[in-house]
């Protein structure tokens, strides 16, 4: 009887702290996540505003060949 009762509260102690481990790999895994997001959500927004105003210069002058010419060499580097 004894053993039995020790066997049921080993098994029941060793879910809980499962249970747990994993709640809290899950909590850091979804912090990970959402610091990451947040982090790089200003960055894409910072490179696309540079990409918009560097058009917006290049469009600004009246050569539209050397727009062109500025944006096949940019292609044909990359």
């Amino acid at each position: 009887m004894i053993i039995i009762m020790v066997t049921i509260m080993i098994t029941i102690m060793i879910t809980i702290m499962v249970t747990i481990m994993v709640t809290i790999m899950i909590t850091i895994m979804v912090t990970i996540i959402i610091t990451i997001i947040i982090t790089t959500i200003p960055i894409i927004v910072i490179i696309l505003l540079m990409i918009n105003k560097t058009i917006s210069f290049l469009l600004k002058r009246k050569n539209k060949q050397k727009l062109i010419n500025t944006i096949l060499t940019y292609l044909m580097n990359s």
